[in-house]
């Protein structure tokens, strides 16, 4: 992964910290429920990129084929339908 793009965590910590309406008195922040929604859905799809380009990485030092293995990976450790 380039240095220049943003992780799957970091997008969600950036959209909190940007998107929030804070609380008169500084201790709460309330968000959007659909729009936490869809940025937690843009994080998972982010997620899964990241482990497929490290993975077809690690293939490519090794000299191996790099195929289908990480998405089925990330497919059945985060019980995501194919």
């Amino acid at each position: 992964m380039s240095s220049n793009k943003q992780s799957s965590v970091i997008h969600i910590r950036n959209w909190v910290r940007t998107n929030g309406d804070m609380s008169e008195d500084g201790k709460s922040i309330t968000y959007s429920c659909k729009e936490l929604e869809a940025i937690i859905e843009q994080a998972k799809a982010m997620h899964k990129e990241e482990i497929v380009h490290s993975y077809r990485c690690g293939a490519a030092e090794v000299g191996m084929i790099a195929i289908d293995k990480p998405e089925q990976y990330y497919n059945e450790t985060f019980n995501q339908k194919q």
